[in-house]
């Protein structure tokens, strides 16, 4: 039985633009465990707090973008931030400096 190559070299250029469209999403880089133990006592949110939050993301590079979201909980100085992103939902910790209370 033969190949057919031209559905070959199609699947092939699908596969790479996948490949692209997945890297330049890039991945959101959170607070390291380490980062996370200095900034005190975490406390839980009764009810979710709308936010914007600035969550760096690696790409190639690290990139920083501005997120809409909710903080569900946080210590003196970090939040984690609860949003959504391509309909998957994330969870991230981040600094409390890079976290601004959303205005309705």
């Amino acid at each position: 039985m033969t190949q057919n190559r031209r559905y070959d070299s199609r699947l092939d250029e699908n596969l790479a633009r996948a490949e692209r469209l997945d890297a330049s999403r890039g991945t959101p880089v959170p607070l390291s465990p380490e980062e996370l133990r200095t900034t005190g006592r975490r406390v839980e949110a009764r009810e979710p707090v709308s936010v914007e939050a600035w969550i760096r993301h690696r790409v190639v590079y690290e990139e920083p973008r501005l997120i809409q979201g909710v903080a569900v909980a946080w210590t003196t100085g970090a939040v984690l931030i609860r949003w959504s992103a391509d309909g998957v939902e994330r969870f991230t910790w981040v600094w409390a400096s890079a976290v601004r209370r959303h205005s309705l």
